[in-house]
């Protein structure tokens, strides 16, 4: 029968090699400034800054023009679309109309519109940008896109852009913010929007596909190429 012999003497050493590092282990806990590199000296760690998201000035809104849309009978693009009781009814009409410095304007709160929404010429200002929110309840209304490339194309800053629910699921792209013309947009700020079933169906069915086999290059043929479809897409 195999059996297995430990003299004394290694049994004495393997004894001593676990008491220390238990009391190494001990001192590490009771100090844990501890060094025991033997050189003395302790590296201190540098971390870099967390970045801090820039602060967004309040605005005050009271001395705005306020347009009103709303996608109900109530509606109507003939409307001078200044009040609950005569507001627009389009998207078509939001973004054709002529607007004038602080401006804002209100989608009715629960509202659905079909089709997309293109801002520019906003003649919105660092102080007074360009406002899109809603009106008459908690509820966000809904740009639906229904396929088109973009459903809100915001092509000029000073803009705020709140509250909107969009969806686009056989379209490109949710939001898409980009300039009209080269050069890079400033001051927009799009807060408390829902994006959702943008460039996605939902009923695609997947099978038999091994990630390892697909070839990245022919998806992203180069290290700065952007996939510009999706929920909010930003291009300059």
């Amino acid at each position: 029968m195999p059996y297995f012999s430990i003299s004394k003497s290694k049994t004495y050493t393997v004894c001593s090699i676990i008491i220390l590092c238990y009391s190494l282990l001990i001192a590490c806990v009771n100090n844990p400034n501890l060094n025991l590199g033997g050189s003395g000296n302790t590296e201190e760690i540098v971390y870099d800054p967390v970045p801090v998201v820039p602060a967004i000035a309040t605005i005050e809104e009271n001395d705005y023009t306020v347009y009103y849309v709303d996608s109900s009978p109530v509606g109507s693009d003939a409307n001078d679309g200044l009040s609950e009781n005569t507001p627009f009814k389009s998207l078509n009409k939001v973004s054709a109309f002529t607007k004038g410095s602080k401006t804002k304007v209100l989608l009715k709160s629960g509202a659905s519109f079909t089709g997309y929404l293109t801002l520019s010429n906003l003649n919105g200002t660092d102080t007074k940008p360009f406002i899109i929110d809603k009106y008459g309840g908690s509820e966000r209304p809904i740009i639906n896109g229904n396929g088109v490339t973009s459903a809100v194309d915001i092509q000029e800053g000073n803009i705020r852009f709140r509250n909107i629910r969009v969806t686009n699921s056989n379209g490109n792209r949710g939001i898409h913010v980009a300039p009209k013309v080269g050069g890079a947009l400033k001051n927009v700020q799009i807060s408390g929007c829902r994006i959702e079933n943008v460039n996605w169906t939902g009923t695609d069915n997947i099978t038999n596909v091994n990630p390892a086999n697909l070839n990245v290059v022919s998806i992203c043929p180069n290290a700065r190429y952007v996939y510009n479809n999706g929920g909010i897409i930003f291009e300059a």
